[in-house]
């Protein structure tokens, strides 16, 4: 796929537009609108899509109109079409969304993204979940480097994604989907060589309890994306490591590989009998 050229933007030229889609959560919405809001705004554009609110949104929206670069509000087809109205609306150089609920972890979030002076396609970052009393249920840190491995039993985290306009050329949300369309999309960008670079830090407050929480069709709607992203051979060796990640030896051996410090727990292992010798 032929990709767009590749130019350093310059920090004080960077523009990052902030999504925000939302219908009906204007609690939600006052809690994204202080930390948007937040940020150093020289670096932002603030764009929110509502999908025809009636519990006293619009009016918030309103009220800070001033504050919003684009916004609108009307009925759409679900909420990754009206992510898409997003995208289509931004002018920033990457993008970010941050929807009803959700926040950034820090009013510098922003301005420390532009310092970075990065130009890679996808910048991830890590996650704090929380719960609708602000209270923290995990956290999600991501790998320094991504493996298709990673999303037999992970996502990335959407809100804590920064993506170039240019993923954006050949590739939208796929809005027949109702919660997967954000996985969709990664592996599509991830599978057509797209750059994804790693940034450790926490980026977002991200509110559990939303709709792909609750949605009763989410395995089959993963394994369709899976079916139509992954050529077949790709798929049967996931599945076949999805089969072995199953099995409980296995997990503990991988958890080991992966720890940061699994050479100085095997080799703890390996002298444990020389400790008792010596005893």
């Amino acid at each position: 796929m032929e990709r767009d050229s590749q130019k350093i933007i310059q920090p004080e030229n960077m523009i990052i537009s902030i999504i925000t889609v939302n219908l009906n959560n204007l609690t939600g919405l006052c809690k994204t609108m202080a930390s948007v809001l937040s940020q150093d705004l020289r670096f932002c554009e603030w764009i929110v899509i509502d999908g025809g609110s009636d519990d006293g949104s619009v009016q918030l929206i309103e009220e800070n109109a001033h504050s919003i670069s684009y916004w609108v509000s009307e009925p759409d087809r679900g909420i990754y079409h009206a992510m898409n109205k997003g995208v289509d609306a931004a002018h920033g150089d990457y993008l970010i969304f941050m929807n009803s609920g959700d926040s950034f972890t820090a009013s510098t979030i922003i301005a420390e993204f532009v310092a970075m002076q990065t130009d890679v396609d996808v910048v991830y970052g890590n996650a704090i979940f929380v719960d609708d009393k602000g209270h923290e249920v995990k956290r999600r840190i991501t790998p320094d480097t991504l493996q298709l491995s990673y999303f037999w039993c992970h996502w990335l985290n959407h809100q804590s994604m920064f993506f170039h306009r240019r993923c954006f050329t050949h590739f939208r949300y796929d809005d027949q989907l109702q919660v997967e369309g954000d996985l969709s999309l990664t592996l599509n960008l991830l599978m057509n060589g797209y750059a994804f670079e790693k940034w450790d830090r926490f980026v977002t407050f991200y509110l559990t309890g939303g709709i792909s929480s609750k949605y009763p069709d989410l395995a089959s709607e993963r394994q369709s994306v899976l079916n139509k992203i992954l050529p077949p051979v790709v798929k049967a060796d996931f599945d076949e490591l999805g089969y072995l990640y199953e099995i409980d030896l296995f997990r503990i051996v991988h958890r080991i590989i992966h720890s940061s410090r699994w050479v100085r727990q095997l080799a703890r292992i390996a002298l444990l009998p020389f400790h008792f010798i010596t005893k």
